[in-house]
């Protein structure tokens, strides 16, 4: 049995860690939803262009 294997196996022994593995790759993918959804908002690209020319004004010092 490989190192994954059993560590698979060790953290699925509990129910509640088994529920937090099985539930981790649903909430990075909400996740991803999200930030694709928020990024395109105009407040928010506005924002990020402001953040970028305060960098480049701290570059130029």
């Amino acid at each position: 049995m490989s190192l994954r294997t059993r560590l698979i196996w060790a953290l699925t022994q509990e129910p509640d860690t088994l529920r937090a593995l099985l539930v981790t790759p649903v909430w990075f993918v909400i996740l991803g939803i999200a930030w694709a959804a928020l990024r395109r908002r105009p407040r928010h690209v506005a924002r990020e262009a402001a953040f970028r020319s305060e960098l480049d004004g701290a570059q130029q010092d």
